[in-house]
Parts: C-alpha cells; sequence; structure tokens
C-alpha cells in the first residue's frame, strides 16, 4: 500500500544513462499548439519502413552517418508520429548550440518515469546524515579524522569519510540503521515527462552569472505532477535485531528519535531541506558581489522555500536526482568541519581539477535550466 503522496514541487531527472540522438533515437514536432518530442520505436518504425532490402540499408547508412532524421521524415509522410513512437515528450528545449542529445530518464517496463526507491531513500539517509554530523560537533569529528587525514592518502581520506558514516549510522550493512528504512518506487504517469535545457550559473571573473557553455538537454518528470510510494520504517525488526545473540548484529547504533515515527522523519527532513535553502538563496543573494544573473534562481527558492515553511507536521520537502548541487549529496556534512580544514582535505577531492580553481568558492556553479528553474525539490504527504 502507497502511503506517502508525491507532488513535484520542480522538474526532477533521474538518469537512465542513455543519451538519445536527435534524428536517429527522436524527431522534434513543432506545430501552433507547442512542440513535442516523439522518441522512436524501432520496431513500429521498421514496419512502416517495410522488408525491402534496400530501405533497410538507406536507412541503416543514414544512421551511421546521424542523418536519419530526413530519411524517418520522407518515409512516415502522411503518418503521426505516434505509430512509430515509443512515447511524447513535451519539449521546452531549443536544441540549438547543443550536440544535438537528449538525456533519457527512468522508465519502468510499461513506460512509466518513476523514481526509484533507492534514490528517495538515499536523500533521506543524506538528510540524517548531514543533521546527525551536525549534533556529532565540529571537534569530535575532526579528531575522529585526523589520523588518516595526516597520511595525505587520498584513498584512505575517502575512507575515513565512510568510515565516520558508518560510525554515526552503522558499522556495516547488517546493522546500519536505513536497513530499517523500506521505500518503494515511485511511478508517474507516461506523458509527464518534459524536456529542457540545462545550463549554469557559474561564479567567475565575468560578471554575468549564466554560463551557457555547456549546454544539455535533458528529459524529466515535470512540476505539478503527483504519485505515490510505500515508505515502512520497521521499529518491530529493529528491535528483533537489536535483541539478536549474532556476531554480524554488534554495533547496532541506537535508533534515533526522528527515525522511530513519520512525523518525526518528516520533520527532521524538512529542516534539513530548509537549512540548505535558506542558505543557497543567502549565498546568491549576498555573498555573490557584483555579478548578476541570479535573480530569477534566487526568485524560483523563495518560493521553494515558502512551501516548505508551510509544510504540515504529516509533510515535507525532500530534494533528490541530478543537478541538486554538491550540499544536496551525502559527502555535504564535511562542511561542518572546519573550514581551513575542509578546504584543504575535503574540497580537493570533490572538486575536478581543483588546482585550476582554488581561489574561487566551493562550489562555484549550480545546473539550472535556461529560465532558471531547479530541479529535484519533491514534497511528501504521509498518509496513515
Amino acid at each position: 500500500m502507497n502511503n506517502i503522496q508525491v507532488d513535484t514541487l520542480s522538474q526532477v531527472h533521474i538518469g537512465s544513462g542513455v543519451f538519445l540522438q536527435k534524428g536517429n533515437d527522436f524527431i522534434v514536432v513543432d506545430s501552433p499548439k507547442g512542440s513535442d518530442i516523439f522518441v522512436i520505436d524501432p520496431n513500429k518504425l521498421g514496419a512502416l519502413i517495410g522488408t525491402d532490402r534496400q530501405l533497410i540499408d538507406t536507412w541503416v547508412t543514414k544512421i551511421e552517418r546521424g542523418e536519419a532524421d530526413s530519411f524517418i521524415k520522407t518515409r512516415t509522410a502522411g503518418h503521426h508520429p505516434k505509430e512509430f513512437a515509443k512515447r511524447r515528450i513535451t519539449n521546452f528545449a531549443d536544441f540549438t548550440n547543443t550536440q544535438g542529445t537528449l538525456k533519457e530518464c527512468l522508465h519502468d517496463g510499461m513506460g512509466r518515469p518513476y523514481i526509484p526507491g533507492s534514490s528517495i531513500k538515499g536523500a533521506i539517509r543524506t538528510a540524517v546524515m548531514a543533521t546527525y554530523a551536525k549534533r556529532k560537533g565540529k571537534v569530535r569529528l575532526e579528531n575522529d579524522m585526523k589520523p588518516i587525514f595526516q597520511e595525505h592518502n587520498e584513498r584512505k581520506k575517502n575512507r575515513v569519510l565512510d568510515s565516520v558514516e558508518k560510525g554515526i549510522l552503522g558499522s556495516n550493512p547488517n546493522v546500519d540503521l536505513f536497513r530499517f528504512i523500506k521505500v518503494g518506487d515511485a511511478f508517474f504517469d507516461k506523458n509527464s515527462e518534459i524536456s529542457v535545457k540545462q545550463i549554469n550559473l557559474n561564479i567567475r571573473q565575468n560578471p554575468k552569472l549564466i554560463d551557457k557553455s555547456k549546454q544539455q538537454v535533458v528529459e524529466a518528470i515535470g512540476a505539478e505532477e503527483k504519485s505515490s510510494f510505500s515508505l515502512k520504517i520497521d521499529t518491530n525488526y529493529y528491535c528483533a535485531v537489536s535483541h539478536a545473540n549474532h556476531r554480524d548484529m554488534t554495533g547496532l547504533p541506537e535508533l534515533p528519535e526522528e527515525m522511530s515515527d513519520y512525523t518525526s522523519l518528516f520533520e527532521l527532513i524538512n529542516e534539513h531541506t530548509k537549512s540548505l535553502v535558506e542558505t543557497e538563496i543567502s549565498i546568491w543573494d549576498e555573498d555573490v558581489d557584483n555579478h548578476t544573473g541570479q535573480e530569477d534562481y534566487i526568485a524560483n527558492l523563495e518560493d521553494i522555500l515558502e512551501t516548505i515553511t508551510s509544510c504540515r507536521p504529516n509533510q515535507c520537502v525532500l530534494r533528490l536526482g541530478q543537478a541538486i548541487g554538491w550540499r544536496f549529496i551525502t559527502g555535504a556534512w564535511t562542511e561542518t568541519l572546519d573550514e581551513d580544514i575542509f578546504y584543504r582535505e575535503i574540497v580537493p577531492m570533490a572538486r575536478f581539477k581543483n588546482e585550476r580553481y582554488s581561489n574561487y568558492v566551493f562550489p562555484k556553479s549550480r545546473r539550472i535550466d535556461d529560465e532558471s528553474y531547479v530541479f529535484g525539490f519533491l514534497k511528501l504527504t504521509y498518509n496513515p
């Protein structure tokens, strides 16, 4: 039984790992009513092309050259795209100045876009870990890490971050606290997908923050879409494990109060998201001097913040997926550390080519769409 309602507050991209090529894998159809992308079904298209060997060879050659678009349009003249397509995507992207690829979102075997339970569970874990790291305190965290950081071994540095998380949430998979949190998948209706062009807000010498140098069109679940999933906090199982006399069950952390019931867990998640959104607004509103282009981004975040603060006890806002930024991923709890330690030990591991950007703040860029809308925010409502 699905007991959690999902409302997407922004577009959400959970990638399938597949990049679709314009003209070969999908076509864009414009009309007075708007623009749609139709993802091609090779089997359906093959049925329209027929069994003529020469036509099939021409089709394959065009695909290899990246020129299948014109061939498809010629062979499907008089047919509606839905006759040879897997699905339709509402298109808000201009493919100009892109590589002509569409980064596909995840679908199930029935063609429905969905958010895996593992992604939801991972985002919840991130919120819990960050909250407990703050409670443990900067000095205790630094003392835990100091012996290994002093060895200047990158692999061991990554290992110590992992060991700190295990010290808080459980030393191995058998006793990890999130073994007792069971999360199902959230499936959305077909045709809830949209395509948008991602760009960056980028802090650099150029006073204009909008950076279109790394544009990418992505498929996403649109804002204001609904779904549901199951979430179970299995306290009975936790109690059974905690009383088991078995060597693999040693080291089980005490179940925190916030993870023992839905209301407390949702309050923790909401406070975590609220804190990060407030920090983000403050950074771009106050700390980014002599730059322009962040105004719409801030306004978008302020709308999200208003939703967060208006949540009832059985509601929370969670952020997950691609393009959510550094502070919403698990390792961001390390910002609890002293600033010098953070920039000396953590940032070089987290930022690609850090030596090139060492004079800049971390993180220095954010992924948004070309209208400054953000990604990844969900509103969750618990229904007993």
